[in-house]
């Protein structure tokens, strides 16, 4: 039987198992959805976390950074499908 700490470890490592299948999830639907993004996982990957890090949105500074080659409707339908995803 697990005590508390064991419970809340493995609770923490649900979590965490749930936000990894989140975030594949979030960087495949942006591949599928968006077929004219190509960019590689890694790439992909930061930019749901940017997005997500700044409340929804990517920042000024990261689209003229990393993501200066997205277009303004791209960049909205990934901050959607990010919001969509990670809605609580």
């Amino acid at each position: 039987m697990l005590g508390s700490v064991g419970f809340e470890i493995f609770l923490l490592i649900s979590d965490t198992c749930l936000m990894f299948c989140r975030f594949f999830d979030v960087t495949e639907q942006i591949s599928t959805e968006a077929n004219v993004i190509h960019m590689p996982d890694r790439l992909a990957e930061d930019l749901v976390r940017y997005i997500r890090q700044n409340d929804g949105k990517l920042s000024r500074t990261r689209r003229q950074g990393e993501f200066s080659k997205l277009r303004d409707d791209e960049v909205v339908l990934i901050e959607g499908i990010v919001l969509e995803a990670f809605e609580e």
